[in-house]
């Protein structure tokens, strides 16, 4: 029975590879609608539901509500009523940043108790919200059969992915450490550092200096030479 369930969950999660999680849909909210992010429901996952419901607070409506649909992967509706909700109040709003823990690792904590309780062919209905304005949003995973009876329920943090309780599934599986997500929105790319420049270094080159300048004979040198020329032989002072 065990490795049943574990069968039809993997083709349910076959058949649903191309929908959304819930941390996807919420990335398809019109620019800041995440903040004002304060519950999130989905009805009869296999293990992802064909529809995810985010409730938000609306301050420009009456009931303070705002609901959006997104089916397939795309936002197919926005609203001011909900099914689920008449009013959204500010401290309902948990903000999308908060919530680490994904509605698909939320079902894979559902397959395991699942399995280890021989509970076959499991729904999951999805809820997170948080109970006071100081308090922790929280998964409740409300699983049943086939039939649409009730099995159990199943609490998780949506900020650390810890088990809270698990009433209706009395064997607790061995559960591996939560995977969270860092962030719902896409990281910036970081700058590259630019390599440090080496200084150039500039070699002295040699100068040519001209040689000393041979000094220019003065006037009586002139003179004296001018005589020699005149009188050959004789030295000016012998005449």
């Amino acid at each position: 029975m065990k490795l049943f369930t574990v069968i039809l969950f993997a083709a349910a999660g076959a058949l649903h590879a191309q929908s959304a999680t819930a941390l996807d849909a919420l990335k398809l909210l019109p620019r800041g609608e995440a903040k004002k992010l304060a519950r999130i429901e989905a009805r009869e996952g296999t293990p992802e539901p064909e529809r995810w419901y985010l409730l938000t607070h609306d301050e420009l409506s009456e009931t303070g509500l705002r609901e959006y649909v997104v089916a397939a992967g795309e936002l197919v509706a926005s609203r001011n009523l909900s099914q689920f909700a008449e009013s959204v109040q500010p401290e309902e709003v948990i903000g999308g940043d908060i919530v680490k823990f994904d509605s698909d690792k939320a079902a894979g904590l559902v397959q395991l108790f699942a399995a280890a309780n021989d509970a076959g062919g499991v729904r999951i209905h999805y809820q997170l919200r948080k109970a006071g304005p100081e308090a922790v949003p929280l998964w409740t995973l409300t699983c049943t059969n086939l039939a649409g009876q009730e099995l159990g329920r199943i609490v998780v943090s949506a900020t650390t992915g810890n088990v809270i309780t698990h009433d209706g599934f009395p064997i607790e599986p061995a559960l591996p450490a939560p995977t969270l997500v860092t962030s719902t929105s896409a990281p910036k790319p970081r700058a590259k550092k630019k390599p440090p420049t080496t200084p150039e270094v500039r070699v002295a080159q040699p100068v040519d200096r001209p040689g000393p300048v041979a000094a220019r004979p003065g006037f009586f040198d002139r003179v004296r030479g001018s005589l020699e020329k005149v009188i050959p032989g004789k030295k000016p002072e012998e005449r």
